[in-house]
């Protein structure tokens, strides 16, 4: 098995603003500083990013990362006039460039897909379709929550990059079929939340209250890390790792020794009964939703 280092891109959503089930936050420049140069050291050349992620593009910008490949990610599009969208994406690009002082985007994504809906949609992504062409863009895309998204805009938007979770709980991309079906299609599957925003990484007595209502969920969770002599953080690795059509996996972290832990990881050549895990409450594997419980 490859080293996982070579299949990470580091996730900025906590950059500049507090994110997760810690509601953790890079503290200060010095600390990316030094991420940035751990992630030279070790060659991870990706880093995903967003518009939405308020300072994260331009802390980004002061730490030379010109020979990285940047993914980013438009920001909600609903409210523009129609007629406005195209220069709009464009702005939206150039000061993404300017402020990352890159001369091009390996990706650039639609952050929420109910963007595509209606002639909206078409405008949008023909849009970035012309910033492809004209090479300010290698790749487009779209971040999901879930399949049903790609049931819905996969045939009419054909994407380069598909972005998603996909976890212990969440392994729908892969039961679906939809991970082969992007393979086939040579679309590139980055996961995302793959410790779902750190949740999986509680302890059973650290579990906010909210959660209560999934006690059965976590306590089969907790009893397959007992099984297997597992810690969670392992777990969640070990799982990701185990499916071969990945070679990209996006990963966020709270400072330099997290990093450095996934980086140090290894693969244990033992088989584990992942799928005695699935969830599929969409109250709990997806966190968009958590607010409402």
């Amino acid at each position: 098995m490859k080293k996982i280092s070579k299949r990470l891109i580091f996730g900025t959503a906590n950059l500049s603003r507090y994110y997760g089930i810690n509601s953790s936050k890079i503290k200060d420049n010095i600390t990316t500083k030094s991420i940035i140069k751990f992630l030279v050291k070790e060659k991870i050349n990706y880093i995903d990013t967003a518009y939405s992620y308020g300072n994260a593009i331009k802390d980004l910008g002061k730490n030379n990362i010109q020979k990285f490949n940047i993914i980013s990610k438009l920001p909600d599009l609903k409210s523009p006039d129609i007629n406005l969208l195209e220069k709009i994406i464009y702005k939206i690009t150039f000061n993404t460039l300017k402020n990352l002082k890159i001369e091009k985007l390996y990706g650039l994504l639609i952050h929420n897909t109910q963007n595509l809906k209606g002639s909206r949609g078409s405008a949008i992504y023909n849009t970035m379709k012309k910033l492809k062409n004209e090479g300010l863009v290698n790749k487009i895309g779209y971040s999901i929550y879930s399949t049903k998204e790609l049931e819905k805009f996969y045939l009419k938007f054909a994407p380069d990059i598909v972005q998603g979770p996909l976890n212990l709980f969440d392994q729908n991309i892969v039961n679906s079929g939809w991970l082969n079906r992007l393979n086939k299609d040579k679309v590139e599957f980055h996961p995302r939340s793959i410790f779902l925003q750190g949740l999986l990484l509680k302890k059973e007595h650290e579990l906010p209250r909210k959660f209560n209502r999934f006690r059965r969920i976590f306590q089969n969770y907790y009893s397959f890390l007992k099984k297997f002599n597992l810690e969670a953080f392992d777990a969640c690795l070990l799982f990701i790792c185990s499916i071969k059509l990945i070679n990209k996996i996006v990963i966020g972290i709270d400072n330099l020794d997290q990093l450095k832990k996934i980086v140090n990881f290894r693969n244990k050549k033992k088989k584990y009964y992942f799928k005695s895990l699935i969830c599929k409450n969409e109250s709990l594997v997806n966190p968009t939703k958590w607010k409402n419980l």
